[in-house]
């Protein structure tokens, strides 16, 4: 419910500043992967608990763009979030295309396809008003206030883009927004990808629309792709390629696919090939915790996760082909920070310094389901004689308290010399607060209202790791 309050106060504060000319856009430099990364993850979990596909195409945009990451991502989640709560079979695309060009301008459009129920054309005309929805039935099954296509709108125009859709009752929908972006330098030695020109790849994957995504990706990179569809056809590509004395260079197998599955069509062509098996990357869109598990022991050399971005493709590629370990997966996949945080750092010690006797239960509470130890204090003073006198692992501070507020706490802490990391945990969410948490000597900062699985990759990020510890 405070989540769902949220959005809705957002939505329309952020309605407001535009109709009365008080947004301003950032200018700034910025990861493409990283901010389409980031809008997908705030939609994985529903789509995966509906089984659905994610599927991301940046259709060669430059890896680094200039704009304001923030609107961007916000429009994204917007058309990703109404594609997942619609569709309940099939798949949810993203894609990203150049319009035009003019020097270091460009002029980008962002689609999200869904194989929805679609939309009737009478509703099309009304969506992007505010507080109207695709379903305005008495009996709609989805909740919403009909203000994230407006907004998206608005944002779009202010980017110097338009925003539409394309439906089709029975045929799915594909909502868009375009935006006027400028190239972005490229920081430190990231830089341009490294060729990988002449290898050859072989990539089995029976979704035709994942398929064709990943194929384009490696054939960017400059691989010669054998992209397929299943299994058996895979190893009769394979027993031909090596005939032919033209190997392949890597494999890359969809996990989950009509018999046999990912995992068996490996084994099987490691009974063909024996020794000289190229190296292999599982790719999957379930379970991934799992995933890492059964593709280690069946003899994968990394694991993908669905959507697979492009910096996430070379990087594993180049780790794969080098003979490293790949890191493609993130400290904790989605849905698995609790488990993780569970198995690394059970029996350490928080600090919870929280006045709100109500939020000091459901914060505590979420903290022992984590296997942690609590201990509280509820006002800024104490909280700072505990973290000096009883050295917990971590501090959770929120900044409005009696006696003295959370910032004049970790001040204190840090004038005593103390090194342990302190998380402000708080309703004070703007940017100016952050900023305010970060002066004082805070490490990090989490706006109120939790999200637990936002909680917990905080947690995951600053608890020290323990001796012998995973």
């Amino acid at each position: 419910a405070a989540r769902h309050l949220l959005q809705v106060i957002n939505d329309i504060l952020d309605l407001s500043k535009i109709e009365s000319g008080k947004m301003a856009l950032a200018d700034t430099g910025f990861g493409l992967d990283e901010l389409i990364s980031r809008a997908v993850e705030m939609v994985r979990v529903p789509a995966h608990a509906k089984g659905l596909e994610l599927i991301v195409d940046t259709g060669g945009l430059p890896a680094r763009l200039r704009g304001d990451p923030t609107r961007l991502s916000q429009a994204l989640i917007n058309l990703l979030s109404n594609a997942v709560k619609f569709t309940e079979r099939g798949w949810v695309r993203l894609r990203c295309e150049k319009l035009a060009v003019d020097g270091d301008a460009l002029q980008v459009r962002f689609e999200v396809q869904d194989t929805g129920p679609g939309i009737a054309a009478e509703r099309q005309a009304l969506l992007f008003a505010p507080f109207e929805q695709a379903d305005s039935s008495s009996t709609r099954r989805h909740g919403g206030t009909g203000l994230g296509l407006a907004l998206t709108r608005h944002l779009a125009r202010m980017m110097g883009g338009e925003a539409g859709l394309h439906s089709v009752p029975g045929e799915g929908s594909r909502f868009w927004f375009s935006a006027r972006l400028a190239r972005a330098g490229e920081p430190g030695e990231r830089g341009a990808p490294v060729p990988l020109q002449g290898l050859r790849a072989l990539l089995v994957d029976d979704l035709p629309e994942a398929r064709e995504v990943i194929a384009d990706r490696l054939q960017r990179l400059g691989l010669q792709v054998d992209a397929l569809a299943d299994g058996a056809a895979a190893l009769h590509c394979l027993e031909a390629a090596t005939a032919a004395a033209r190997p392949h260079d890597l494999l890359l197998l969809d996990w989950r696919m009509p018999a046999p599955d990912g995992l068996a069509t490996l084994q099987a062509m490691q009974r063909l090939l024996g020794a000289a098996l190229p190296p292999a990357i599982l790719v999957t869109a379930y379970d991934e915790e799992q995933a890492q598990q059964r593709a280690h022991l069946a003899g994968f050399a990394a694991v993908l996760v669905k959507p697979i971005t492009a910096s996430a493709l070379h990087d594993t590629l180049l780790q794969v082909l080098r003979g490293r370990p790949a890191a493609a997966l993130p400290v904790a996949a989605p849905g698995e920070a609790l488990a993780t945080l569970r198995r690394r750092h059970a029996g350490q010690r928080v600090l919870l310094a929280e006045d709100n006797p109500i939020n000091l239960e459901v914060a505590s509470e979420l903290l022992r389901d984590a296997g942690l130890l609590v201990e509280t204090a509820q006002d800024g003073a104490a909280a700072a004689e505990q973290a000096l006198s009883g050295a917990p692992d971590l501090v959770l501070m929120d900044m409005q308290m009696p006696v003295c507020d959370g910032l004049e706490a970790t001040r204190r802490i840090r004038r005593a010399g103390a090194a342990l990391a302190i998380v402000a945990m708080t309703a004070n969410a703007f940017g100016e607060d952050r900023e305010a948490c970060l002066a004082a000597g805070m490490n990090d900062h989490l706006a109120k209202p939790v999200e637990p699985e936002h909680l917990y990759a905080k947690l995951l990020r600053w608890l020290p790791a323990r001796a012998g510890g995973s």
